[in-house]
C-alpha cells in the first residue's frame, strides 16, 4: 500500500497557490499565476507586462516548494481573448522563465474573461520532483 502526504504551501484568498503531494516522487501543483506584483493595488499594465509578471510569480512559487522550472511537466495557460499575436508575447514571457530544452507539456486556453477584468493572461502548472528534493 503506497502513502502520500499532502502540504498547502501559500494559502490567501480562497485557494493554494501551491500544494505537493509527496511519495517516491513530488508531485507540486501551482495555481494560476497572473500579471499582479505581489502588493500591488492592480495588475501589471499590458500584455508582455502580464505575462512577465505571471511567469515571475510561477518561478518564486516553484522555488517556495523546493522545485524549479526545469521541473514543470504540465502547463496550462488561459489567455483573455487569445490571437496569433498574443501567443508570441507570452511565448516571449514563457521562454524567460522555463527552460527551451524541457519544455512541458502544454495547453494554451483562451477564454473571456480572467478573475479580474485587467487581467489578460494566467498561468497554472504541475511539477515534480524526488522526494529527497
Amino acid at each position: 500500500m503506497s502513502s502520500f502526504e499532502k502540504r498547502y504551501l501559500n494559502p490567501d484568498r480562497g485557494f493554494t497557490h501551491v500544494v505537493e503531494v509527496r511519495g517516491d516522487h513530488r508531485t507540486i501543483y501551482v495555481s494560476g499565476q497572473i500579471g499582479w506584483v505581489p502588493g500591488a493595488e492592480e495588475p501589471a499594465i499590458g500584455l508582455p507586462e502580464q505575462a512577465d509578471q505571471a511567469f515571475a510569480n510561477l518561478a518564486r512559487h516553484l522555488s517556495d516548494a523546493g522545485a524549479s522550472a526545469d521541473d514543470v511537466i504540465k502547463l496550462t495557460v488561459y489567455v483573455k481573448d487569445l490571437d496569433p499575436t498574443k501567443i508570441r508575447a507570452i511565448a516571449g514571457a514563457q521562454k524567460k522563465e522555463l527552460p527551451t530544452s524541457k519544455l512541458p507539456a502544454a495547453t494554451w486556453v483562451g477564454v473571456t474573461s480572467l478573475v479580474h477584468p485587467d487581467l489578460l493572461v494566467e498561468v497554472e502548472a504541475i511539477a515534480t520532483v524526488a522526494s529527497d528534493a
